[in-house]
């Protein structure tokens, strides 16, 4: 079996890099690499036509995202090669051999994103990744080892496991429980923006009751 290249066995995270080419009439040929290279004449994949530019996957099975892909190569279409994306196994019936696998989820998960996948059946029948589309324009019939739809790790969350660091002062609440407990020293905001607050007083207790009185000289305003 061919392993996947410049796979990091520390790092389970690694991005698959898309870019197309264009040839007037003919299919457009999506092509699918582990390189952030991109040859010319390939054109990288714009967003504002519902492609895919880059996307994260994982080298090996982690947490939920255990399905397996294979990206299959054909040399055999000239004069460029040509990619296609599988859940299976690639045909040699064309010249496919294995390029590179990675994992994914079938689900949704947390901080994840849905791409869809199709396999064109004109020559020499590419596959397309998109995020919008079901059969991403190349196919509307039912899903299966070269049509369908799987989930990514979002950039934010790259491991599926990172943690979110909790707020010092997140669900603080003075008066839990029937009962008011001492206050907070300052108002702490850990996103480092700046809050202007602005208090109009109408009067002060002067009564000898403590109540966490934050003005600590009783007068009347």
């Amino acid at each position: 079996m061919k392993t996947n290249p410049n796979t990091n066995k520390t790092d389970p995270l690694l991005t698959v890099y898309m870019s197309k080419l264009v040839q007037g009439g003919s299919t457009t040929i999506y092509r699918f690499s582990l390189n952030t290279s991109i040859p010319s004449p390939w054109k990288v994949c714009s967003t504002e036509h519902d492609e895919v530019s880059s996307f994260q996957a994982f080298s090996h099975p982690c947490n939920n995202y255990t399905s397996r892909m294979t990206v299959c190569v054909s040399r055999e279409y000239r004069p460029y090669p040509s990619w296609m994306i599988t859940s299976g196994l690639c045909d040699p019936r064309h010249g496919w051999t294995q390029e590179f696998s990675f994992y994914v989820a079938a689900a949704p998960q947390q901080n994840s994103r849905r791409l869809y996948f199709a396999q064109c059946h004109q020559r020499p029948h590419p596959s397309r990744l998109c995020v919008k589309t079901p059969g991403c324009g190349f196919s509307s019939g039912p899903d299966g080892p070269l049509k369908g739809c799987f989930y990514t790790p979002l950039p934010s969350d790259p491991s599926s496991a990172a943690k979110t660091k909790a707020s010092k002062t997140s669900g603080f609440n003075p008066c839990s429980g029937g009962a008011c407990g001492r206050p907070a020293v300052r108002p702490l905001v850990d996103t480092g923006a700046m809050v202007f607050v602005v208090f109009g007083i109408l009067g002060v207790n002067r009564s000898e009751n403590r109540e966490n009185h934050v003005i600590g000289d009783m007068v009347r305003v």
